[in-house]
């Protein structure tokens, strides 16, 4: 009993390490993904609020027959984005009312058209050409004061490629890395970015004002009011 065969036996080696207790995660839950359906009322309020989207395929569906209603607003929408611009340019913080009420006139007879060009169907389900040109004009004429505020607010742009180039870095950064080892990670990421988003937009490089920070002089923007 006293030999080390028996030994060996008698108290087998363990092999598994004991289960460590987890560790309360730092990181916020994960929310649930909303998938949006190509077609679907939801993606055309989305693409609504992108007016580069809105252009692109309010031309889509002006390639059928029925619906030059499509082709009739895009040029609409491009020549009040004209306008916005020339106010800007011009000094001016809102278009003249009288032009703004013609454009608003013209955007809601374009509306009409194109819901009239979509009627309901009784007999079948629309198909999927049908449903975009439908789900379009439902959502022209539900969300009218979003698809023209470009018009009626000049501070508000006509796209927003500029937010979409903010965000461009956070989407790389979680294509490439999956993602943050703790949200102090992920919040320090955002700050850097945000501070070189800003100095962009008062023309500044984002290896001068990083220079600038490590040498202690570091940029601030200047106080708005």
């Amino acid at each position: 009993p006293g030999s080390k065969k028996h030994r060996d036996y008698a108290e087998p080696l363990t092999t598994t390490r004991p289960e460590k207790p987890a560790r309360p995660s730092t990181l916020p839950p994960r929310t649930a993904q909303v998938r949006i359906i190509p077609g679907s009322a939801e993606c055309a309020l989305c693409e609504l609020l992108h007016k580069a989207h809105l252009i692109r395929d309010l031309a889509s569906v002006a390639h059928r027959p029925s619906q030059q209603w499509a082709k009739k607003m895009r040029r609409l929408l491009l020549e009040m984005n004209d306008a916005a611009h020339a106010a800007r340019e011009a000094g001016k913080s809102t278009l003249g009312r009288r032009k703004l009420k013609a454009f608003l006139a013209s955007y809601d007879t374009l509306v009409a058209q194109g819901l009239a060009a979509n009627p309901p169907l009784a007999t079948r389900d629309r198909n999927s050409l049908e449903r975009e040109s439908y789900n379009l004009a439902v959502a022209l004429r539900n969300h009218r004061s979003e698809a023209t505020r470009f018009a009626s607010d000049l501070s508000v742009p006509f796209t927003n490629n500029e937010a979409e180039r903010s965000l461009r870095m956070a989407k790389l950064h979680r294509k490439i890395s999956g993602c943050f080892q703790s949200e102090d990670h992920a919040r320090h990421f955002a700050v850097i970015r945000s501070y070189l988003a800003t100095a962009r937009k008062h023309d500044l490089g984002g290896l001068d004002v990083l220079g600038r920070l490590f040498r202690g002089d570091a940029w601030i923007p200047p106080a708005t009011t």
